[in-house]
């Protein structure tokens, strides 16, 4: 079992199992600029947003969360299930993980249970040949059906985030104290397993309350692999204030879009692909470099023929994964790269600035970067210009795809340096920043640590997923919220609505 990541801003970075300790945090220290930059320009086609379907009738809710799944949002025919869930943490009081429960008396967010959650079997999958070689794969040993269930002919009102409160979420506050969590939807009939955890227990069957949940993988044969599914990663505080954003750091399942109402909101709507699944999932592909254009083909074998919806098979792709997933410890993309600038700042430093830790100004001596406070755009006034804050580790191509080592340690305000270091490379960046690295500027600017993806090596990943946004923001890699360029929907306090929509797949 893994810890959750906290070092990217409001999400979890792995799919996975999930740990005993961390919350959503700032990736970096917890700087970022409020703006609303765009990164690139449209692909062309249609919105990957259908039709809009009214809200189901016959519920109500003081702060509605709702989801729009109907055939007219997403082209999908009515006979094809979809399903939401939503799990996280709270990290006061020792780490407390929750699950939504929808049902009658309850429609409130309550502690995993693995005791009395954990009441399926591996093998019994919907959608998969019971006891099969499929259902084996995509069902741990045991799971909980965490499944909520979507109405295809209007918007379902899927859980109330009034009841996101103290009362049902004790020492729930703001700050690392908020719950953070993910929207999971899938599509078709495999559900996603989860699994809360209870300690050392080796059959994870007793216990309580849960220290960790296990929840769908993206590697082929872990469970939930075999599922189509993508989610949402948010906070929300006891004051109300939320923070939702859409994230392709992992994969692409299918488009979302969501928007909210409620006191200082900002992001407006996000989310709004300018072309279909089928056309991104053809556009990855065509792509030369392993890292951008892997994918997970739709199964077929021990798999129901009606296990998915027939549109995915038009590119016979179950999701595309990111090079996050898909690099490992010896990727060499970005090594020349980063042996190119270590080389340049032994003699020139290279310059930071963000609005939280202000200016730090790092040198190579003895193949070690390190860095001072204040701007020191010269080796003259870097060596003069007081002691050594903090020194980074060597940073590796692995580590710029993986938001991880060198470019995830320390606290504050060293990983607020690492992060610009980091989105530098993963937009192909740094060579036209003239060594200055300014986290308040977005696209457009100069220094351009906004993002252009002009440069060899950068991320084609990331940067499609600009492209393919209609207001050019996205999350692509850990760090992409450098420069405000990520797709989030806040709101200060008082939320009084979420609105989510599962976008078309054809």
């Amino acid at each position: 079992m893994t810890n959750i990541n906290p070092h990217r801003r409001l999400i979890l970075k792995g799919v996975g199992a999930l740990g005993t300790s961390g919350i959503l945090i700032a990736c970096g220290g917890g700087s970022s600029s409020s703006g609303s930059s765009s990164s690139g320009g449209s692909t062309g086609g249609t919105s990957s947003k259908g039709a809009s379907a009214p809200a189901c009738s016959g519920a109500s809710a003081s702060i509605p969360l709702t989801i729009d799944a109907s055939v007219s949002a997403t082209g999908i025919p009515a006979t094809v299930p979809m399903y939401a869930y939503i799990v996280g943490l709270t990290a006061a009081g020792g780490n407390t993980y929750y699950r939504y429960n929808p049902a009658t008396g309850q429609n409130k967010p309550v502690p995993m249970n693995p005791t009395a959650d954990n009441t399926n079997s591996a093998g019994t999958c919907a959608g998969m040949t019971t006891g099969g070689s499929s259902a084996l794969t995509n069902c741990p040993t045991v799971w909980a059906d965490y499944s909520i269930p979507l109405d295809r002919s209007c918007a379902t009102l899927v859980a109330d985030l009034a009841s996101f409160n103290g009362s049902n979420m004790p020492g729930l506050g703001t700050g690392t104290n908020a719950f953070s969590g993910r929207i999971y939807i899938s599509v078709g009939k495999p559900l996603l397993p989860f699994t809360p955890l209870a300690g050392v227990n080796t059959n994870q069957t007793t216990g309580y309350p849960a220290t960790g949940y296990t929840a769908p993988a993206l590697a082929s044969g872990t469970p939930g692999s075999l599922c189509l599914y993508d989610w949402l990663e948010f906070s929300f505080d006891s004051n109300q204030a939320l923070n939702i954003n859409t994230t392709q750091v992992d994969q692409f399942g299918f488009p979302i879009s969501m928007s909210a109402t409620g006191t200082g909101m900002t992001g407006g709507e996000q989310g709004v692909l300018n072309t279909s699944r089928s056309s991104i999932m053809a556009n990855l592909a065509g792509l030369s470099n392993s890292l951008f254009n892997s994918s997970v083909a739709v199964p077929t074998n021990g798999v129901s023929a009606d296990a998915y919806p027939s549109s995915v098979y038009t590119a016979n792709t179950l999701r595309a994964v990111s090079p996050k997933t898909v690099a490992t410890v010896s990727d060499t993309f970005f090594t020349s790269t980063i042996a190119a600038w270590y080389s340049n700042w032994t003699s020139t430093p290279v310059v930071t600035y963000d609005a939280a830790s202000g200016y730090y100004s790092g040198m190579v001596s003895g193949g070690v970067l390190s860095f001072k406070t204040g701007n020191l755009a010269n080796a003259s006034s870097w060596n003069s210009g007081g002691s050594v804050q903090f020194t980074n580790a060597q940073i590796t191509s692995y580590d710029v795809w993986q938001c991880a080592n060198s470019l995830a340690s320390g606290t504050g305000d060293q990983k607020n340096v690492q992060k610009m270091l980091a989105a530098a490379f993963q937009r192909g960046t740094m060579a036209n920043a003239n060594y200055s690295l300014n986290d308040t500027l977005g696209a457009g600017f100069s220094p351009p640590l906004g993002g252009n993806y002009a440069s060899s090596p950068s991320n084609t990943w990331a940067q499609k997923f600009h492209q393919f946004n209609t207001n050019g923001l996205a999350y692509g890699f850990p760090y992409d919220d450098v420069g405000s360029l990520q797709p989030t929907v806040s709101t200060s306090s008082g939320t009084t609505s979420l609105s989510i929509q599962v976008g078309l797949f054809l």
